[in-house]
Formats: C-alpha cells, structure tokens, sequence
C-alpha cells in the first residue's frame, strides 16, 4: 500500500491549471445609453406685468413708456436646450379688454405697440407687435443653456385704427388695456 500524500488547497490548484485549464479569462461587456432631445423653458419670475397708468398730462402714452428705457421686466431662470433649438418669441399689441361699440374716433387709439426684447439666447430677439404679424425666431446651431432669459417692456407706441402702423400722436382711449407674450423653445 502506498502513503496517500495530501498537497495544501493552494499547491493543489496549482497542479491542476498546469494540467491545461485556464490561467486567466476575459469577457468583454458593451455599455449603451440614449439622451432624448430635449428643451426645457423654466416659469417666467412674473407672469403678469402691469404698466399701470399709460398715459402722460395730454392723454398720449407717457415719456416714460414710450423712451427705450425698460419699463417692465421678467426672467426666467431655467431655460436649455441640449440640441440645436429655435427660440420664439410671439408678442401681441395691447389692446381695449372691452371695445365701445362705435369706430375708434379720429386722434384717438385703441392698440398700442411695444418692444419685446428677449436676451439670453445666443440671438438677442426683439418683437414690435402690430396685428396679424408672425413670432419672431432666432436659431441656436448647438446645445445651449441660457442663465437667465430676460424679457422687458420698453418704445410704447399707439397704432392706427387697423393695427397695422404706427399714430404716434394719438390719445390713448380709456379703459383696460391686454396683450400676451408667448415664448417658446424647441427642438430643430
């Protein structure tokens, strides 16, 4: 009978990879993932502006409206794109809430016109609303994140009878006057 030798865990795995099996083996794993198109255009911090009192001691649009100077202003803090976008901006003149039930009178208005301007965008947009106009839009080649969009008011100007041109020298008719501003971002 011959003495049954017993080799250490180790010393016997040893043995046996030198017995043909495998030292070391590989298995290559692919990762995949997808980022969806996508724009995002955060709540604007006022949804509401209220110029007040339009009009001046003559009942024209006041100095102060009509300079270039900003005369209402909102942000909207979040605002990207991570594809190429167009940016819109659709700005409608403001306008009698309630129209009298006869023709606007000679040297009176009931529109009044404005300067949107929106900046944030890697293109300034500027919107100058007169009836039956179309958005502006500007595109952005790439991804894009803006810190801020900002929004301001400023040029009030009264239009003609039909919306369409400026009567500078108008008196505002009273009453409460309304306009929207829509804007939009969107994928390419």
């Amino acid at each position: 009978m011959r003495p049954l030798l017993l080799a250490p865990a180790p010393v016997a795995a040893l043995l046996l990879a030198g017995s043909g099996a495998a030292l070391a083996q590989t298995a290559d794993i692919q990762i995949d993932a997808h980022v969806t198109q996508s724009c995002v255009l955060g709540s604007p911090s006022a949804t509401e502006l209220d110029l007040g009192d339009l009009t001046g001691p003559d009942g024209r649009l006041s100095a102060a409206l009509a300079s270039g100077a900003p005369s209402l202003t909102t942000t909207i803090d979040v605002a990207y794109c991570n594809t190429p976008s167009t940016l819109s901006l659709d700005a409608s003149p403001l306008g009698l809430d309630v129209t009298p039930g006869y023709t606007t009178p000679a040297g009176f208005a009931r529109l009044i016109t404005y300067d949107a301007t929106l900046t944030g965008w890697p293109t300034v947009l500027v919107d100058r609303p007169v009836v039956g106009d179309s958005a502006k839009t500007a595109l952005a080649p790439a991804a894009h994140a803006a810190s801020t969009l900002h929004l301001s008011i400023s040029r009030l100007e009264t239009l003609n009878a039909a919306g369409t041109g400026a009567n500078a020298s108008a008196v505002v008719e009273a009453g409460s006057y309304s306009g929207t501003i829509i804007i939009g971002i969107t994928v390419q």
